[in-house]
């Protein structure tokens, strides 16, 4: 069965709105990864362009990158990795190298 962690989530406002952005991400049973990306508001959720069969940290990073422009992967790299863990550890060991390499 597929297991899933919210790793990273953040509230967001303009002067007309709120709403909440969460990054989820699955490891499938056949040991992929997927990343889905949510916006969810007093209308409902909204999902947004996803990634799915992830088997690499370099390919995790760029999914991750893509789906918040804004990420400073070396800040970010211990919450998110952290929430990785639960479902992978060896795997969230992979990307937090990747990360550190990528300096």
């Amino acid at each position: 069965m597929a297991e899933r962690a919210v790793i990273w989530e953040e509230k967001r406002a303009t002067m007309v709105s709120t709403w909440t952005e969460q990054i989820v991400c699955t490891r499938r049973t056949d040991g992929t990864f997927s990343l889905r990306h949510f916006a969810f508001d007093d209308e409902g959720t909204s999902a947004l362009p996803g990634d799915t069969r992830i088997k690499s940290p370099a390919r995790f990073v760029d999914s991750l990158l893509g789906m918040n422009e804004s990420f400073v992967l070396q800040e970010i790299c211990d919450e998110i990795c952290t929430k990785i863990e639960a479902l992978d550890p060896v795997f969230a060991q992979r990307v937090r190298a990747y990360i550190a390499a990528e300096k």
